[in-house]
This record gives structure tokens, C-alpha cells and sequence, in this order.
């Protein structure tokens, strides 16, 4: 599985919405540096890690983890 789909996958589930899921991959996030997910992919080696990272930290707020 390429790194894309798996980042989607991940953001679909997530967000629990596919159409979420599509937004958030082509939306700029000041937290990545103005990049959108899907830029940041293509840009940096270790993209798929920083995003796998970003999710699991938006899942941690979401769940109220502390």
C-alpha cells in the first residue's frame, strides 16, 4: 500500500467520513507549514510518518486523552 493510501485510510477513519477524510488531505494546515497532507507527502521522505503522527495526536484530542 502506498503511503497516500494509507494516510487516507487513516484520516477516513479518523474522521469517520470519506468526504472529510479528501478535504483534510487537500486542505493547507498551518501546522505542517501551510503544506496540505497530500504536498507534504510528496515533498518530505518522512511525510507518511509525520502524518501518522498528526492523526493519532488529533485522535488523542478527539477522545479527550490526556
Amino acid at each position: 500500500m502506498d503511503h497516500y493510501k494509507s494516510i487516507f485510510e487513516l484520516a477516513r477513519k479518523v474522521l469517520g467520513d470519506r468526504r472529510l477524510a479528501e478535504s483534510w488531505m487537500t486542505t493547507k494546515l498551518a501546522s505542517l507549514n501551510n503544506q496540505t497532507p497530500e504536498e507534504l507527502l510528496k515533498s518530505s521522505a518522512n511525510g507518511h510518518k509525520e502524518l501518522e503522527g498528526y492523526l493519532s495526536n488529533m485522535l488523542d484530542v478527539m477522545c479527550g486523552a490526556k
